[in-house]
């Protein structure tokens, strides 16, 4: 039996872990941070598409195959479905930061551009 039959099994594996180890790797940096991080809700989302599509794709294409075609539809449908699964275009993800940390320093903000506020459970 040829070692690079021996490679496959593991090689598979590696594929699909090493992104979602990477994803947590860049999570753990986040929120050891002194102070807290602030990224668009686009850029948190491509992390996690770039982390997870391994996932979908892999066994998708073990499945149906892999040839030129079948990989134009399977791009095509992740590309379809990030379109549809993606967030507004202002949006904002804050890692390393308590709920009510958060509240306080955006109603200070908004205090101090003038505006009256009046806070809610889960917002103003």
């Amino acid at each position: 039996m040829p070692v690079s039959e021996h490679l496959a099994v593991p090689l598979r594996i590696a594929i699909v872990v090493v992104p979602v180890a990477v994803y947590f790797l860049i999570l753990g940096l986040f929120n050891s941070r002194r102070h807290p991080l602030l990224l668009s809700g686009r850029c948190d989302f491509a992390l996690l598409i770039a982390a997870m599509s391994p996932l979908f794709v892999l066994p998708l294409l073990e499945v149906v195959g892999v040839s030129p075609a079948t990989l134009l539809v399977v791009l095509a449908g992740m590309a379809g479905c990030i379109r549809i699964l993606r967030p507004a275009k202002r949006t904002w993800v804050i890692y390393n930061i308590t709920e009510r940390e958060a509240n306080r320093i955006v109603g200070d903000a908004l205090r101090s551009l003038g505006m009256e506020i009046t806070a809610r459970e889960k917002g103003f």
